[in-house]
Parts: structure tokens; C-alpha cells; sequence
């Protein structure tokens, strides 16, 4: 943008100026013959008359805005903000074909036309907006999906699984679109280098300026998020987890009074009934017996033992369980006497297992039959570890839309932090802005350097120091 500061003596007094930045393209003196000319030295244009007319005017305002390097001023508009709504957004049209860069508020940012060898300008620029709509329409999308998931029908078809997926796992869609933007900026800057382009060395150093102003605040968000969670988060739903647990606990013993007393009376019934259909060992009515008895009252399997606990027979619905069985320990049970069945419960990587013990005589010789009802029948593990399985289902099922909340606002932080580095570095690139902040701010910087060395001069602060 054009300054006061740096305009040529050699203009004429009034509003419209040139700069110390012309490059003496001879443009303005094309589109405004009767204002601008060159100078008498031949290495810069001037302004050698203000305009008188409403169409001067016009046509001053036309060639302030087509300078490529933005060297015509005037005091109206010499604001760069003011520039932004008081200037000329119409085409220059019928002027010199070589002249491509001009002010950010006209069409494309690039002057009349494109030239063939900056097409791919325009076609990043609509690849830019058309992957930030992709992203907003994610965005709608997932957090429709979070709010009215109760609404929606259960059964969906093909195409609405598909859509309904993308919203679902938008974090990996960000994570992918994070991935791509900083490889494709690494390529970018690699190959520049290669090509030695002109100002790469400073697009490298305001990128990894970025980055490293950037990371800062995004590794404390991440360090402070990862302590909050682990100091905190076990204390969240820690009335869940209580309740979740003692009502697992409570339907275990449920269970385990339910399986006791269904295999003590059963065990009972066949030791009372037909005690020496059990101890015929030799002839094999034992087998027979106990075979009937597992297809009667729906039983895994049955063992017989004499009194030392030395296994006599045993049968078993199907060779897994078989496999899997241990015969019962005397350490392993207590009886309160004869007829009076104890119980062992377990909870194996094969489901949960009930084993009912009872005692009786006969003969006057002590025997022990043992009843086993698992519920894992041929291959069919139907409650595997029932309090294990009760704890995380209802534990954590519950703590899981919070994580995943949580999870994904982080990786939506973290996207849109990146999304905006990039729009914010292509802003400041196609638009110059960059340039124009440091010719305005280097020369306040050295004035105020200048002036504090001359109130406070080094010798000074020596000789008060010493």
C-alpha cells in the first residue's frame, strides 16, 4: 500500500500520489494519460495532474487500483482498511496484457485475467473452498446425528448408513484432512526449495513460525487435557460405577441362589429315589442312570464318587465340557451332613459353572454325586464371566459418549486450529498483507529505537550505572 512517508517530492500537490515503490510499468500513464506521466529522471511515474472531472477522478481511481505493486496513493483512502470499502472493485478492461497482479479486492485477487502459466491459482482457490463446505457439512452433519440420533428410524437403508457414517466418525475425517494439509504443506515447501522460487526462504521461516507458535498452545491444551482426565475422571461416575457393580453383585447371587437350589433338589430326587441304580457300577446302570437323569432336569453333566472322592463314573452332555472339568477336591466343599447338598460356583473362560455335592449311604458305605449344570453348552459361551460382563456393560456404557464427546471436540480443536493456519497463511501470501505490516511497522519501530537511544543514550545509562 502506498505511504505518505515514501512519495515522490515530484507529484502534484493534492489527494493522488506515487510512491517510492513504482516500478515504472507505464501503466498508470495508459489508463490516465492527462494525470500520470513519467518522471524526468525515466525511472518512475508521477502524478503531474490531480483530477478536475468526475471521470478523471474515475480514471485515477482505476490506475491506483490495477498497480501491481500498489505504489498510486491517495489521502482519501490511504488507510489500508479504508481502502478495503472506498475502492474500485470494477475490471480494468482494454489496458496492457502483461500486467497480472493487483489489489486483493478485485476479481480473483489477480488483476483482468489469468495467465496460463498461474491457472493452478484459481483451481486451488476453488479446491479451497469446496474442501472447507465439505468440512462444514460434516461438521452439520455429525452434530445432527449427536442430538436427534433418538429420532431417527432404526432401520436405515444403504444410503442413509452411508451418510449416517461420515458424521459418526468425523474424527477420523479430520485426522485424515490434518494429515493431508501438513503433508501436502511438507511437499510444498520441499519442492520449492528445489526449485529455488522466489521468496521461499521467508515462506519457509513464517511457516515454521507458525507451527512452532502454533504447537505451544496445542501441546499445553493436550498435556493439561491428559492431566485433568487422569486425576479426574475416575471420580465422574463414580456413583455409576458403585451402583453398576452392586447391582451386578446382586443379580450374581441371584443367579447363584437360583442354580443352588435347583441342583440340591434335583440331587436330592435321585439319590432318594434310586440309590442303587447308582452304585451298579459293574453293570453299568450307573451310566445309564445318570445319562437319563442330565436329559431329565437339563444338566451339563453328572460324576459319582465313592468316599474317599475317587471318581467312579461320570457323563457329560458334550466332550468340551468334558474336557474342561475338574473332578471336585474334598478341601474344595464342606457338608453339614448327610442329605444336605453343598455347593460350588465358578466363573470360567467356558461360562459360568454350578456344581451341586450330595452325600448319602447305602450298603452302609458313603457315596457322593455330584450334579453340573454350565452354561456354556456346545460351543455356546452364553454368560461368560456374568460379573465382569454386567460391570463393563453398565459401567462403561455410560462413561463412553463422554469420551467420545470429549475425543472428538479435541480432534475438531485441533483441525480447525490447522484449517485456519492455512487460510490465514494463503490470505497473507496472495494478499501482500505480510509486506505491507512490515514497511509500515519497521520504519515505527527504528523512530521509536531512534528516539529512545537520543533521550536515553547509552553513555548515559553507562556512567548512571557505574
Amino acid at each position: 500500500m502506498a505511504s505518505l512517508k515514501q512519495r515522490y517530492e515530484d507529484n502534484t500537490e493534492g489527494p493522488f500520489y506515487v510512491d517510492r515503490d513504482c516500478i515504472y510499468c507505464g501503466l498508470c500513464a495508459e489508463i490516465a494519460p492527462k494525470n500520470f506521466a513519467p518522471s524526468p529522471e525515466g525511472d518512475h511515474d508521477i502524478v503531474i495532474k490531480q483530477p478536475q472531472s468526475p471521470e478523471e477522478s474515475r480514471l485515477c481511481k482505476e490506475a491506483q487500483d490495477s498497480c501491481p505493486v500498489e505504489a498510486i496513493g491517495d489521502d482519501a483512502s490511504s488507510h489500508f482498511f479504508i481502502r478495503c470499502f472506498l475502492s474500485n472493485k470494477k475490471f480494468i478492461s482494454g489496458v496492457v496484457d502483461f500486467v497480472f497482479g493487483s489489489h486483493y479486492f478485485q476479481k480473483y485477487a489477480y488483476g483482468k485475467k489469468f495467465p496460463p502459466e498461474l491457472e493452478s491459482i484459481r483451481s486451488r482457490q476453488i479446491r479451497k473452498r469446496v474442501t472447507l463446505l465439505m468440512v462444514a457439512v460434516l461438521i452439520a452433519l455429525y452434530f445432527f446425528n449427536r442430538n436427534y440420533r433418538d429420532f431417527l428410524p432404526d432401520n436405515f437403508g444403504y444410503t442413509e448408513l452411508i451418510i449416517g457414517l461420515f458424521p459418526i466418525n468425523l474424527n477420523l475425517i479430520l485426522l485424515i484432512l490434518i494429515g493431508f494439509l501438513l503433508l501436502r504443506n511438507l511437499i510444498k515447501i520441499i519442492y520449492e526449495r528445489k526449485q529455488r522460487l522466489f521468496g521461499y526462504k521467508l515462506k519457509v521461516k513464517i511457516m515454521a513460525g507458525f507451527f512452532i507458535s502454533g504447537i505451544i498452545p496445542v501441546a499445553i491444551y493436550f498435556s493439561a487435557t491428559q492431566g485433568f482426565f487422569s486425576n479426574s475422571f475416575h471420580t465422574w461416575f463414580k456413583d455409576k460405577l458403585n451402583s453398576a457393580i452392586s447391582g451386578s453383585d446382586d443379580i450374581l447371587e441371584a443367579y447363584k441362589g437360583l442354580m443352588q437350589d435347583d441342583l440340591a433338589h434335583y440331587a436330592l430326587l435321585t439319590v432318594q429315589n434310586a440309590p442303587e441304580k447308582l452304585t451298579d457300577i459293574k453293570n453299568k446302570h450307573a451310566d445309564t442312570f445318570l445319562s437319563q437323569k442330565i436329559y431329565e432336569y437339563r444338566l451339563s453333566g453328572a460324576a459319582f464318587y465313592d468316599s474317599s472322592f475317587n471318581l467312579l463314573t461320570s457323563r457329560f452332555e458334550n466332550d468340551a465340557l468334558r474336557e474342561a472339568w475338574k473332578p471336585v477336591k474334598p478341601e474344595q466343599i464342606k457338608f453339614e451332613g448327610l442329605l444336605k447338598p453343598g455347593f460350588i460356583f465358578e466363573l470360567t473362560p467356558q461360562g459360568a459353572v454350578s456344581r451341586s455335592i450330595v452325600a448319602f449311604e447305602n450298603n452302609g458305605q458313603t457315596y457322593y454325586l455330584e450334579l453340573i449344570r454350565a452354561e456354556a453348552d456346545t460351543g455356546r459361551r452364553l454368560y461368560p464371566t456374568v460379573k465382569n460382563t454386567l460391570t463393563l456393560f453398565l459401567g462403561l456404557s455410560s462413561l463412553e459418549p463422554l469420551v467420545t464427546k470429549t475425543y472428538n471436540y479435541y480432534v475438531l480443536t485441533l483441525t480447525m486450529m490447522i484449517i485456519g493456519w492455512r487460510c490465514g497463511l494463503g490470505f497473507i501470501f496472495r494478499e501482500r498483507l505480510l509486506h505491507r505490516w512490515i514497511s509500515w511497522w519497521m520504519p515505527q519501530i527504528k523512530y521509536l529505537t531512534a528516539n529512545l537511544i537520543r533521550i536515553f543514550p547509552p553513555s548515559r545509562m553507562m556512567k548512571s550505572a557505574s
